[in-house]
């Protein structure tokens, strides 16, 4: 489930074939505001969200990659700093 918390809208894009598992990881990509930083977190619950990952959108998509998805339950959520 992805909450947006803002009026200019941070998207997830699922349709482009990088998003999820892969041979080097997990990973999707964003498309959002030219010039704003982005936040991903990962948690092993819904809860103790620990940022892993910051960015700042420039034009076209930002790619997000986590090499090591071991824990049995991760969740991933991307937001606006």
């Amino acid at each position: 489930m992805f909450f947006v918390e803002s009026v200019s809208a941070l998207e997830l894009v699922a349709g482009d074939g990088l998003f999820g598992f892969r041979t080097n990881g997990f990973g999707f990509n964003m498309i959002g505001s030219a010039g704003r930083t982005v936040v991903v977190e990962r948690a092993t619950s819904l809860s103790g969200w620990t940022p892993i990952w910051t960015n700042q959108i420039s034009i076209g998509a930002l790619q997000f990659s986590d090499p090591l998805p071991v824990a049995p339950t991760r969740f991933y959520r991307a937001r606006y700093q």
